[in-house]
């Protein structure tokens, strides 16, 4: 593995800074008094060629990889993590439509959404499974060349704006995913859940299904072998953005509190950074920031070098765990350092403290992740 950020990688990261620096931070307020969705944001990241970092260039994509991707989240994130989690969200479609899907559905789905054009969801959550998605009470049946689905949807990422939403749904003993379009007569947008740490950008929301039919053409993946494409985009992708997502917030709270430690002086005399027990907590959270970013570039490096999610699962997880612990522990400390400030809204601290506590549970909770590194323990 080359710890050495190459040019190409720079320029990405210099992109990103500059794209959430100039084009979403100074608008954000005004993006909060609307109710639609942000679309040009989206539209946005497909020119700059964010969407497309690990899709084909048969489709659009630049291919850059997994690891230029946990760039572009990280450095999203650091600005503003609702970026991270949205650019995180939307490549889940694109990589199992991609490894997945028939060729139709590929020359059909992805270079729209490479290009922004057309956003897609993951939906696995339901409200009686959480983290497990082999707990599946969506059900379809087939009539003909059309499934008729009926179930629920939870906690999905832009479920009510997505133009494709990928889905669970049981067939007896079989468990397919199902490609659901905005215009389908019975996809029903249910309630927007109130999040603490989700801008307008990246909203969470509940699908209701009623009669839906769905063409058997929008199967991804062969018959009743739905699991395998989704846990492949939550494993891949999922669990790689929450843990980039998560990155980005930890740094940004030590970088952040750093330099206030610098700056603030105590009494008129002596400055925040020169007290013992700042100073250690400053070490402690950029050790953090040091041990999450290793674990995170391993974990985009090894999808890089062809290996498939589920053969690193373990790396996947602790990169998640870590990250994620890493982003509630800087924030907390940053509060800390800030004092009475560090909870104020001018100091954006508690905002990042949210989104932290809403990433604990994305691509799988931190229990879920100790329980996948564990399972790998006992195969070794």
């Amino acid at each position: 593995m080359d710890f050495a950020e190459g040019r190409a990688l720079q320029m990405l990261r210099e992109m990103c800074r500059e794209f959430a620096e100039k084009e979403v931070l100074p608008y954000i307020d005004e993006m909060k008094k609307k109710p639609e969705f942000p679309y040009h944001i989206t539209k946005r990241m497909g020119e700059l060629g964010l969407i497309g970092l690990t899709v084909s260039e048969k489709y659009g994509g630049n291919m850059m990889g997994h690891v230029a991707a946990m760039v572009a989240i990280e450095e999203l994130a650091y600005h503003y993590p609702s970026l991270g989690t949205h650019l995180r969200g939307y490549r889940l479609v694109p990589q199992v439509i991609e490894h997945h899907g028939n060729e139709e559905q590929k020359e059909r789905f992805l270079p729209r959404m490479v290009r922004g054009e057309i956003m897609g969801s993951l939906a696995t959550t339901e409200a009686s499974g959480g983290s497990a998605p082999n707990v599946c009470a969506t059900t379809c049946r087939r009539e003909g060349d059309y499934y008729i689905v009926n179930g629920r949807k939870v906690m999905i990422t832009r479920g009510k704006d997505s133009h494709v939403v990928l889905i669970s749904a049981r067939e007896g003993d079989k468990i397919h995913c199902l490609a659901v379009e905005k215009d389908m007569p019975g996809r029903i947008a249910g309630r927007r859940e109130t999040m603490a740490g989700v801008s307008s950008i990246s909203p969470v929301d509940e699908i209701i299904f009623e009669d839906m039919k769905v063409p058997v053409a929008n199967r991804i993946g062969a018959e009743g072998r739905g699991l395998g494409p989704l846990l492949d985009g939550i494993g891949a992708v999922g669990r790689h953005g929450g843990a980039g997502t998560c990155l980005g917030i930890a740094r940004w709270a030590y970088d952040v509190s750093r330099k206030y430690a610098q700056e603030r002086m105590i009494g008129g005399k002596q400055r925040l950074i020169d007290i013992s027990s700042v100073r250690h907590m400053l070490a402690d959270m950029d050790t953090r920031v040091e041990q999450a970013r290793l674990l995170c570039y391993r974990f985009a490096w090894l999808l890089d070098q062809g290996v498939k999610a589920r053969d690193c699962a373990r790396e996947g997880a602790m990169a998640k765990l870590v990250a994620s612990e890493t982003a509630v522990y800087n924030c907390y400390k940053a509060i800390e350092i800030h004092g009475g400030y560090g909870t104020t809204e001018e100091f954006k601290i508690i905002g990042r403290l949210h989104t932290a506590l809403d990433m604990i549970s994305a691509a799988g909770a931190d229990n879920i992740m100790r329980n996948t590194i564990a399972l790998a323990q006992d195969r070794e």
